[in-house]
């Protein structure tokens, strides 16, 4: 089913330019965005999927309009095809609109790699180097072809090209949910939120080289096509390398001593007090609840994690953005899915139910006395449990310890220290389970996770971890790292019911307290460390590497090595968790996406 809009709508942000007539307007019939629905503007037409509708307007063009309630797909059925070659549609204004529904032609085009110009949808595109590369995808910088008459633009913007080669439906799917996501988010953050970069800002999106089922195509030419979509180059540094100088490849053979006591040299590891690590850790939280708000109405990103995140400083001000929606579900549909579903992201950010239904399957988890509350929390809560882990990772990283901290009181000194030790203990939990899964593979760690009693003994730290971090809010003194260690509670906790809109509104009524406590922080951190530093001490300000850019981010952990993780390595089909071995001859049940 596809939906033309009529007239094309000027106030539109998305819409496409108005051209002279006449014009043709063709998209792929899956995955594009709509705005304003309703009978005077919007006329539908049914093709088998895989078609192109093709509009042709002899007066005034028709121009695909984006919406946050409305998706362009085909019908499962081909049998619901339009059999007239053309036929004549009349609006409520008139305007006579020729469409014309038609198989995707075999020979049509992909984006090669020796192919410098791309085309978008209407937009031209022309390649200047490889950001990144991942199993399923390349990310390309680009330099947008714009014309003014027959003049070619130098001073045209420069953008971020992801280009993906789905190997089958469902991996499509994701592609052009990714793409749907950014686009929606563009429609649904404030102004500000998108001039600070929190997203990557949706430019435009199409499917390149699509072939229906049987059609004979080069050995090399991907069978769903490829997925163009184009946005913007966000600047930063990864935030793992930001925090330990390390990539995530560091990580899975890093010892425990030495991430929680170094030396890491490179990063910003254990570089502030206490009041500059929780400053750092409320501007994640401030800076992104907002995304998360927008994003919930429409999915989860499932991959929260450290490696999906950008830090730059802009004015002393840590600034960041969050990157890569492939492993995106819908929220709509995720609540029914899930326990169906294979188990994806990064292992370090799972809940305790992902690892509770990789381990045991879907029966025997939900059997378990916890498991109302447990799975709440994956079914509803899946991206606050990440975020929360994420932000006490930041946290405790960057904070040296309650053993710097001289004028700090007895009683909150001791409560913070209670609270390093069970994010230790839990982290160590974490990183461990993440080191075994890639050192030994999913079955070794499922077995661990069954026979060791690793599985209780997670459950249990993430327990005392919560449990301390209420206590050291109640210890605590300032307002502003008490409000930081309320919210991760509450963040982490599986019967946490704080939502996205209770931190935007808890941490704007803290927002004065806020800027004061970040302008004190920072000027003590600086303070202490040229006097450590004078003394000859090893602590010394870390300073920001101006050549890590998104491109570094991009080449570090590319968007669809997650993918590749949870499919080949992370194959646990929970649907098969549960059902007997299958027979030799018979046919294996496909893996799910992730």
């Amino acid at each position: 089913m596809a939906a033309v809009f009529w007239p094309p709508m000027p106030t539109s942000p998305l819409a496409m330019p108005r051209t002279e007539p006449p014009c043709n307007i063709a998209w792929p019939a899956s995955g594009l965005l709509f705005s304003t629905m309703s009978p005077q503007n919007m006329v539908m037409v049914t093709g088998p999927p895989g078609s192109m509708v093709t509009a042709t307007c002899p007066s005034t063009p028709i121009a695909p309009h984006r919406s946050p309630s409305a998706t362009l797909r085909s019908p499962s059925s081909s049998s619901s095809g339009i059999h007239m070659p053309q036929k004549v549609l009349i609006s409520v204004n008139s305007a006579p609109a020729i469409l014309n529904v038609s198989p995707l032609p075999s020979c049509r085009a992909t984006a090669s790699e020796d192919a410098n110009i791309v085309m978008v949808g209407s937009r031209t595109f022309e390649r200047m180097h490889k950001l990144g590369r991942g199993s399923f995808a390349t990310v390309w910088q680009v330099r947008e072809k714009s014309t003014v008459g027959n003049k070619t633009v130098e001073e045209a913007p420069i953008w971020a090209l992801k280009v993906s080669s789905p190997e089958n439906e469902q991996m499509l799917e994701a592609c052009l949910l990714e793409a749907e996501i950014l686009q929606q988010l563009a429609f649904l953050l404030p102004d500000e939120i998108m001039a600070a970069n929190r997203v990557p800002r949706y430019v435009a999106h199409t499917v390149s080289g699509a072939r229906p089922a049987g059609c004979p195509r080069p050995a090399a030419s991907p069978r769903h096509g490829q997925v163009l979509v184009a946005m913007s180059k966000l600047e930063g540094k990864p935030l793992d390398q930001w925090l330990y100088g390390v990539d995530e490849n560091r990580m899975k053979t890093i010892t425990m001593s030495e991430l929680f006591d170094g030396p890491l040299p490179g990063g910003q590891f254990a570089t502030k007090n206490f009041a500059g690590a929780c400053t750092t850790a409320a501007a994640l939280l401030s800076q992104m609840t907002p995304v998360f708000t927008a994003l919930s109405r429409i999915a989860y990103h499932r991959d929260v994690s450290a490696h999906n995140f950008l830090i730059r400083e802009d004015a002393g001000v840590e600034e960041f953005s969050l990157l890569d929606f492939g492993l995106a579900v819908r929220a709509s549909t995720w609540e029914a899915e899930c326990r169906n579903k294979s188990i994806c992201g990064d292992p370090r950010y799972f809940t305790p139910a992902a690892w509770t239904l990789m381990a045991l399957g879907k029966k025997a988890t939900q059997a378990m006395p916890d498991s109302t509350v447990m799975l709440r929390q994956y079914e509803k809560r899946i991206d606050h449990f990440s975020f929360g882990i994420l932000v006490l990772e930041v946290l405790f990283a960057l904070w040296r310890g309650p053993e710097w901290e001289d004028a700090m009181l007895g009683q909150e000194k001791e409560a913070l220290a209670t609270a390093q030790k069970a994010w230790r203990d839990f982290w160590a939990e974490a990183v461990g389970l993440f080191q075994k899964f890639h050192g030994d593979g999913p079955s070794a760690t499922r077995r661990a996770l069954i026979q060791a009693n690793v599985l209780s003994q997670y459950k249990d730290k993430l327990t005392a971890l919560c449990s301390a971090l209420r206590l050291a809010h109640d210890a605590v003194q300032s307002g502003l790292p008490a409000l930081v260690f309320k919210i991760v509670a509450e963040l982490a906790d599986p019967q946490g019911t704080m939502c996205w809109q209770d931190i935007k509104a808890s941490l704007d009524d803290t927002e004065a307290a806020f800027g004061q406590t970040k302008v004190r922080s920072n000027t003590e951190a600086d303070a202490e460390n040229v006097a450590s530093a004078q003394q000859g001490s090893a602590l010394v300000p870390a300073t920001e590497d101006a050549a890590w850019n998104w491109s570094s981010a991009l080449e570090s952990t590319a968007s669809w090595v997650a993918m590749r993780l949870t499919r080949n390595m992370l194959g646990l089909a929970l649907v098969g968790t549960d059902k007997p071995k299958i027979k030799k001859g018979s046919r294996r049940r496909k893996t799910a996406l992730c």
